[in-house]
């Protein structure tokens, strides 16, 4: 998993906590004033993050997730496939860094672990554009994208099928 996708994910859940926090808050200065009392204690913003962090990297390492590392990107590269709205970047709005990110993690994870095939699994429909399987193409990396497991899992199953089927046609023949 992408570096960036597991800190999006640590900080949509802390906002999400945070949320939760500010309503118990609420909640608890009603209590407060109905009983005549102080509100009740709450989580301080720090522990919220550490929890939250410390919880999704055991999570990751127990499920034998590999955090992949951000790589260096040049700033320029970015830029050019920004002003031009290169997929990932999007026509309507400023969308697309984060998955420019993620597309150049997985690109150079396969590369520098040798990996000329890969399976991603993204509901994100911007990685199924074919400027951006062209991108792991041009460094001799094939990928099949599903939104789901189930379809990841489906599309490597045709290719294997296709592949023993023409291996059984060479045996006819």
């Amino acid at each position: 998993v992408p570096e960036t996708v597991v800190k999006e994910f640590i900080q949509h859940r802390i906002k999400d906590t945070l949320d939760q926090i500010e309503r118990l808050k609420a909640a608890s200065r009603k209590i407060g004033r109905l009983l005549g009392r102080d509100p009740l204690a709450h989580e301080e913003l720090q522990d919220v993050e550490a929890n939250i962090n410390k919880n999704m990297m055991n999570y990751l390492q127990d499920a034998g997730i590999e955090v992949i590392r951000t790589p260096n990107i040049p700033l320029e590269t970015l830029i050019d496939m920004a002003v031009k709205k290169q997929p990932p970047f999007e026509e309507k709005g400023e969308k697309g860094f984060r998955d420019a990110v993620i597309l150049f993690s997985i690109i150079d994870h396969m590369k520098t672990n040798s990996f000329s095939n890969a399976i991603l699994v993204s509901v994100d429909p911007i990685f199924t554009h074919y400027e951006v399987i062209d991108r792991f193409k041009e460094k001799g990396q094939n990928i099949l994208i599903g939104k789901s497991f189930a379809e990841a899992k489906e599309q490597v199953k045709k290719q294997i099928d296709t592949k023993l089927g023409a291996q059984g046609e060479k045996k006819k023949k």
